[in-house]
């Protein structure tokens, strides 16, 4: 165990006891999102380093929305209102785990617009057809070694409503499935 440290032990163990099981694990996967958005804690906030630490860790694992809002809830308790960066956090949150439903693997800013990267191995090209014909004028596909969409967003966009927009895109990518 001290040769490959205890995260990594308590993961080969957790594995192997699923593989003895006969359970199937879906390999997880991180999802890199590069925003144009403000979305962190502000020091104002939460002064504390120790604090605000523990809040992004627990931002960082929640597996499901409704521990997003137990987190909301609690921050909101401990500190009061949220400022719009941290709300923004947790909406980049939320996003980021539609996207693994999605099978999404990046959410990037080009230009004005946003880049959906899917994963190559999972990828339905139905999804393309779909999208399409509800987004006639604001998707473009590119079928690279990696395929992603273009989702093109109108100029000027509000931080918010842009993340709005690509939780709706990445739900309805869901529902093509």
């Amino acid at each position: 165990m001290e040769a490959v440290g205890y995260e990594m032990y308590s993961k080969l163990l957790d594995q192997a006891v699923k593989e003895l099981e006969g359970v199937s694990e879906t390999e997880e996967f991180d999802v890199l999102i590069d925003l144009n958005v403000s979305a962190y804690i502000p020091k104002e906030y939460i002064p504390n380093a120790t604090q605000k630490i523990e809040v992004y860790q627990d931002i960082a694992i929640a597996k499901d929305e409704s521990t997003l809002l137990d987190i909301l809830d609690e921050i909101i308790d401990r500190f009061g209102d949220v400022p719009q960066e941290v709300n923004n956090l947790l909406e980049v949150a939320k996003i980021k785990l539609l996207a693994k439903k999605a099978n999404i693997i990046e959410i990037k800013n080009k230009g004005q617009n946003v880049v959906l990267v899917f994963d190559e191995s999972k990828f339905n090209i139905k999804i393309v057809n779909e999208l399409i014909n509800k987004y006639p004028k604001d998707i473009m596909f590119s079928p690279n070694q990696k395929p992603y969409i273009t989702y093109i967003i109108e100029k000027n966009i509000n931080q918010q409503k842009l993340l709005t927009q690509i939780q709706e895109l990445i739900k309805f990518i869901i529902s093509i499935k």
